[in-house]
């Protein structure tokens, strides 16, 4: 091996074709490996260090220094203090360490089966990872840059706020420490925030992100991502694909966007929107929203069609399916549960819960707990379950049974079946011909008007123990009519007509049919109320004016 040793002035020193051991000393040095495998030294000043074709060591010491490891051989690269700009060069398996000082990084073509680790050191540094092999970047201390290439890449950002690109390849990005923006692009990426306030970008690719603590920004993008926003408040979207978000600890927002998406809350207060697609929503614990829609800024909603799947797990929940065929599930707390367009499947759970079907055909289920269900328009099938419920049925022939306790259910419009279940319920068939059954318990029979449709009452009964009564509105039947009292004796008649003028209520035992008239026997013609049981002994404390 040949030792040359430069000076403290400005130098060029050159190897032969054997292996040197080259030490510019002082000043600003060219220093050139040539053949072999060479020891280059740049010591003190702006030097430039260039190793050969061979295995080279380069070391820039202090001084803003340009290193070039030459194509061929494994070479270490050493910038030292300074801000220094490392090439790796072509072929072998290359190190490049910055150190100290804001340094840029180049690795170069490496090629197949070759291994390569750039360190940016301390401060702000730029690292490129090159073409081939397989790739570690690390930036360390300071706001580092770094970019993975074309081959697949190890990319650590350090404890400062970096910016790590992967490049083509399948790659693996790590932020570590401090507020870093990941960018997977190309390939099939897996990308770790660390610490700190993180944006991660998967772009192209099935792509795996991690925020892990702070409180992050995850970013799917194309292909199907699976995305977990881990420990703070995350805001976390799948856009194109079919993804997987996870929202992990605290307060986050979820969104899948475009694609058959799978959203789940995890703990805290979370707001989870489907969004295009037929998409899984898990709320679990916490207070959440969840919807198959998003609202922008300004208040207007962007309904989205699809067949969504929501769970509002444990806590007081909002759920917004929008349209589409969807199954909604309150779960644990007091929920609030929207159906929105399409035949839905919603079911309240524990707590006292408001369940609105709004359009299609829907089933709703109370569950345990004093709950409200309401269904606007479509053929529904609504039940109360245990608890003091409050049912309407809206639009459509609907089916409403109240279960256990003492519930109010309202048919709406058209031709209705109502079931009041156990307990004291109180029954408004509204418009059309409705089939009405109290079940067990004093049941009341609401008749607000005497034009509404013909009502089929199965069971009613007042005796033995049972005390079931008809209210009538005394503004919706007029006839003279007092609210707050039972008929009088002069307004009730047994027969299949009145008998004179005051009366009101006609009951004909031979078939069970209980009808009205405004007048008696005015000029106005009497119309068909309910149809009972015949021989019943209905009593005018049966009937009940109400306003």
């Amino acid at each position: 091996m040949s030792t040359i040793i430069g000076t403290n002035s400005n130098d060029t020193l050159i190897g032969g074709v054997e292996s040197d051991f080259i030490d510019g000393l002082a000043g600003d040095d060219s220093l050139y490996g040539d053949l072999g495998n060479n020891t280059l030294l740049g010591g003190l000043g702006n030097d430039t260090l260039e190793g050969g074709p061979d295995t080279d060591s380069l070391a820039g010491g202090d001084g803003d220094d340009s290193l070039e490891g030459g194509d061929g051989g494994n070479d270490t690269l050493l910038g030292e203090a300074g801000n220094d700009t490392l090439i790796g060069g072509d072929g072998g398996n290359q190190t490049l360490l910055g150190g100290a000082g804001n340094d840029s990084l180049i690795g170069g073509d490496y090629g197949s089966g070759s291994q390569s680790l750039l360190d940016g050191g301390t401060d702000n540094d730029t690292l490129i990872g090159g073409e081939g092999g397989s790739q570690t970047l690390d930036g360390g201390a300071g706001n580092d840059s770094l970019i993975g290439g074309d081959a697949q890449a190890f990319v650590g950002g350090g404890s400062g706020n970096d910016t790590l690109l992967g490049g083509d390849g399948d790659d693996f990005l790590n932020g570590k420490g401090g507020n870093d923006f990941l960018d997977g692009q190309d390939g099939a990426d897996t990308l770790f925030g660390g610490g700190g306030n993180d944006t991660l970008d998967g772009q192209d690719g099935p792509d795996f992100l991690y925020g892990e603590s702070g409180n992050d920004l995850l970013l799917g993008d194309d292909a199907d991502d699976f995305l977990d926003g881990g420990i703070g408040d995350d805001t976390v979207n799948g856009q194109d694909g079919n993804d997987t978000l996870i929202g992990g600890d605290g307060i986050d927002s979820l969104d899948g966007e475009s694609g058959d998406d799978s959203l789940n809350g995890g703990v805290g207060n979370d707001t989870l929107f489907g969004h295009e697609g037929n998409d899984t929503l898990y709320g679990l614990a916490g207070n959440d929203s969840l919807g198959g829609f998003r609202t922008d800024g300004g208040g207007i909603t962007d309904a989205e069609f699809g067949d969504d799947f929501l769970d509002g797990g444990i806590g007081n929940d909002t759920i917004d399916a929008q349209s589409g065929n969807d199954i909604l599930l309150g779960q644990d707390g007091l929920d609030l549960l929207l159906g929105g367009d399409g035949s839905d499947s919603i079911d309240g759970g524990n707590g006292s819960d408001t369940l609105d079907g709004d359009f299609g055909d829907d089933t709703l289920i109370g569950g345990i707990g004093a709950d409200s269900l309401n269904d606007g328009e479509g053929n529904d099938s609504l039940n109360g379950g245990a608890g003091i419920d409050t049912l309407f049925g809206g639009l459509g022939n609907d089916f409403l049974d109240g279960g256990d306790a003492s519930d109010r259910l309202d048919g709406g419009e058209d031709n209705d079946v109502i079931n009041g279940g156990a307990g004291s319920d109180t029954m408004t068939g509204g418009s059309g011909s409705d089939t009405l059954t109290g079940g067990a318990g004093n049941d009341r029979f609401v008749f607000n008007s005497s034009t509404e449709g013909i009502d089929d009452i199965t069971d009613f009964s007042n005796v033995s123990g049972n005390n079931d009564a008809f209210l009538v509105s005394a503004a919706g039947f007029g006839g003279g009519l007092t609210a707050g009292t039972p008929i009088t004796a002069a307004q009730f008649h047994y027969g299949s007509l009145a008998n004179d003028s005051s009366d009101r209520f006609i009951y004909d035992t031979s078939i069970g049919v209980l009808y009205f008239d405004v007048d008696g026997t005015g000029s106005t013609s009497q119309v068909e109320l309910a149809r009972l049981s015949n021989n019943l002994l209905i009593t005018t404390s049966d009937i009940v004016v109400v306003a």
